[in-house]
């Protein structure tokens, strides 16, 4: 995986490492969230020892994606996504899936054409899935942080919806 034997490994590195993995490509953009989740100095780079947690934490979404993903077409919608968190340990309310799939998941079904019915159900593909679990995610462990260290004066969900407004 190191490619230029510097012994840490830089995005472009452990995008290549998932690809060959597992056929798993995520967007370069994604690969640099994940890295930041376990590096705090960006210097864009990750050393083994943030590498092992980050590359079992990625493993264990692929798995759950798959188990939620029903018909195999690589997309899953707002209530799968919800089992999907739930099964992590995640339980959030509707309210704050919806805003998790404007932000993170721009998929369209593979079959809908514009001017052709409704409006599609929102939909996400893996690399947006990841990116949209592993946002929730941090942004629950920053909630409960807050909450250890004094009384929130607002719910977890209203804090959820709060951040993720943001651009």
């Amino acid at each position: 995986m190191d490619q230029d034997g510097n012994r840490v490994l830089s995005a472009d590195e452990l995008r290549s490492a998932l690809l060959t993995n597992g056929n798993t490509q995520l967007l370069p953009n994604t690969v640099k969230y994940l890295m930041s989740t376990v590096h705090q100095v960006s210097n864009d780079v990750i050393s083994f020892e943030e590498f092992e947690p980050l590359w079992n934490d990625m493993n264990q979404w692929i798995q759950i994606f798959d188990l939620f993903d029903h018909d195999r077409d690589g997309r899953i919608n707002t209530t799968t996504l919800g089992r999907a968190l739930a099964y992590y340990g995640l339980h959030i309310s509707r309210d704050v899936l919806d805003m998790v799939m404007v932000k993170c998941g721009d998929a369209l079904p593979r079959n809908w054409q514009p001017g052709f019915g409704g409006v599609p159900t929102p939909q996400m593909d893996l690399d947006h899935f990841v990116c949209g679990c592993v946002m929730v995610r941090e942004i629950c462990k920053l909630y409960e942080t807050c909450r250890a260290e004094s009384r929130p004066l607002i719910s977890r969900d209203a804090f959820l919806i709060a951040v993720l407004v943001l651009p």
